[in-house]
């Protein structure tokens, strides 16, 4: 016999979607990005003059690397200040469902392994079809920043900003704004694919635009299917830690 609490569990468990539509104006989403555009470009800015604003720091620095990783937190920081504060000044309605916070993790975490499986089998093909359009390689800046390295306390601060500032800032603004507002407007494959492309194209590199694209329709996917910011947040920290290991044992380039 079926208990009352095994049909709430079966009820929400068929649920869906976890993530419901997101009630928002068009103009209000032209809002968000016009302020996250203003915001990022503030951050970052600020985050670049800080070393020449404070000399103790420029001891610190090797050949403006401290800059470059602060112009980094900036820019993070004007993605989660633009999410934060418009959450703030507009209100929104959804039906959302998420699932508890310690499922999201662990749903964020066992994406990681089905995530990394299908990147080792297409990043190898995606590199062979551009060196097919002869399209010379060019490694992404931040794994070039760590295979130069720089003090204990700028690779700390760029581990930091890999692992904790990247994840947040990119998920709140690329799978909590964009995706978001696009998943109630057309169909989440296409609002998925739209965003993980626009995802892939600001990373500026075209040898880690197909990896990216692959990896934000994951996180789209798992964003959609738990209805939590932290599930695809976990996705993505738990990404690039694997990525700077790898990097720390093999000295590698061809990283996404």
């Amino acid at each position: 016999m079926t208990n009352a609490t095994d049909k709430d569990e079966i009820t929400e468990s068929s649920a869906e979607p976890r993530l419901g539509p997101w009630t928002i104006s068009t103009i209000d989403f032209g809002l968000f990005i016009s302020m996250a555009l203003v915001l990022i470009f503030i951050c970052s800015t600020l985050g670049l003059k800080i070393v020449e604003w404070i000399p103790a720091l420029k001891a610190l620095s090797t050949d403006d690397l401290l800059s470059t990783i602060l112009g980094g937190y900036g820019l993070q920081l004007g993605s989660i200040l633009a999410f934060v504060l418009f959450a703030r000044l507009v209100a929104t309605q959804n039906n959302d469902n998420p699932v508890p916070i310690k499922k999201a993790i662990s749903v964020g975490l066992a994406s990681l392994v089905v995530c990394y499986c299908v990147l080792i089998a297409f990043v190898p093909l995606w590199k062979l079809l551009l060196q097919g359009l002869n399209i010379p390689f060019e490694i992404q800046e931040p794994v070039q920043m760590l295979l130069d390295g720089g003090s204990p306390l700028e690779m700390a601060l760029m581990y930091i900003l890999i692992v904790v500032g990247a994840p947040l800032g990119e998920e709140l603004l690329f799978r909590g704004g964009i995706f978001r507002f696009l998943n109630s407007r057309i169909s989440m494959p296409y609002a998925a694919i739209a965003s993980s492309i626009l995802f892939g194209l600001v990373h500026f590199n075209v040898y880690s635009f197909g990896p990216l694209v692959i990896l934000g329709l994951a996180m789209c996917f798992v964003y959609y299917k738990t209805g939590s910011l932290f599930a695809n947040i976990t996705l993505h920290a738990a990404f690039n830690l694997m990525n700077l290991i790898f990097i720390s044992i093999t000295n590698s380039k061809e990283l996404v």
